[in-house]
């Protein structure tokens, strides 16, 4: 594990880390892998940190009270703290496998769009993370397969106490897990979604009336207490759909949809919808324990989209 103050970091809130930070990368690839580690303070980046091999990020703590609303910091453990106007904080790219990523925050200041975006990243483990005011998404899977590969995947990866809080914009959402195709019309040129990934003890809070969490293009993906927070509490927190940009369903009806997920005890509604056109082929997810003790409404299904419901304190229903 690399120190980034041994390659120039200060972490005082004030200094430009960026430079460090990717010296740090570029020696940890070199060796062949592994971590960086950030010592408790505030380090300022200005620029995306692109991460193309198997460099992991860890901190000496996250403290989901260490960021205020004034975007001033108390209690400080280890927080990664964005100045580069519109863009990624940590964008890792290409086909990767075996990433720790645990321990630290990350504060896009209401100006970084995204904290972390995840290509065709496998095998990969991410604990005790906290996200803060980032505009388009806290973490966003999206692989870019490439030309030829199908199931150029997003996969195997594990979450575990994953805690983000939306940027207090229009359109700002948590997490979204979502795929490629490079031809909607032909997906052996190339596509890959995101599935088969465990999130456990997950936690996502919105103020403005968008969706917590996102799942578009993804299947067999796994939620064990999930918990979706916002100011309006009953409707639209989870969203199943598709993704119409880069699927044909007349030719491959339940591609890039919203399919076979699982949920073990979830507090927050569902809107689902199986694309614009009401197909033969009917998508399910599935939910056991739906915690509707706040308000929660059951969940919107439309255009032959199931949800396979279990309440807390009733059977089994489809709707």
């Amino acid at each position: 594990m690399n120190n980034v103050k041994d390659f120039g970091a200060l972490g005082n809130g004030s200094t430009d880390d960026t430079t460090a930070i990717n010296n740090a990368i570029a020696f940890t690839k070199a060796e062949g892998g592994g971590q960086i580690y950030f010592p408790p303070g505030v380090y300022k980046v200005t620029s995306t940190i692109t991460i193309d091999g198997p460099v992991g990020v860890v901190g000496a703590g996250c403290n989901c009270q260490s960021i205020q609303v004034d975007g001033t910091y108390s209690n400080v453990t280890s927080v990664v703290a964005w100045y580069g106007g519109s863009n990624i904080m940590f964008d890792y790219t290409g086909r990767i496998d075996g990433v720790v990523f645990s321990n630290i925050a990350l504060d896009g200041r209401n100006t970084g769009t995204i904290a972390i975006r995840l290509d065709r990243i496998r095998n990969s483990y991410f604990q005790s993370v906290q996200i803060h005011r980032f505009t388009q998404f806290g973490l966003d899977m999206n692989p870019q397969p490439q030309a030829g590969v199908t199931n150029d995947n997003c996969m195997f990866n594990n979450f575990q106490s994953l805690t983000i809080w939306a940027a207090q914009v229009e359109g700002s959402s948590c997490l979204r897990l979502d795929g490629n195709a490079l031809d909607k019309n032909n997906i052996s040129a190339g596509a890959g979604n995101t599935c088969h990934n465990t999130f456990t003890n997950t936690q996502l809070w919105t103020v403005m009336k968008n969706y917590n969490l996102q799942m578009l293009d993804c299947d067999n993906n796994t939620f064990t207490m999930l918990y979706c927070f916002r100011t309006d509490l009953t409707t639209k927190h989870i969203y199943f759909g598709y993704n119409p940009d880069y699927y044909n369903q007349t030719l491959y009806p339940g591609h890039g949809v919203c399919r076979n997920n699982y949920f073990y005890h979830t507090q927050g509604s569902v809107y689902a919808t199986a694309g614009p056109d009401k197909t033969a082929f009917e998508v399910k997810n599935f939910v056991y324990g739906y915690d509707t003790g706040n308000g929660q409404k059951l969940p919107v299904t439309i255009n032959n989209s199931k949800v396979v419901v279990v309440l807390l304190d009733t059977a089994i229903n489809t709707v």
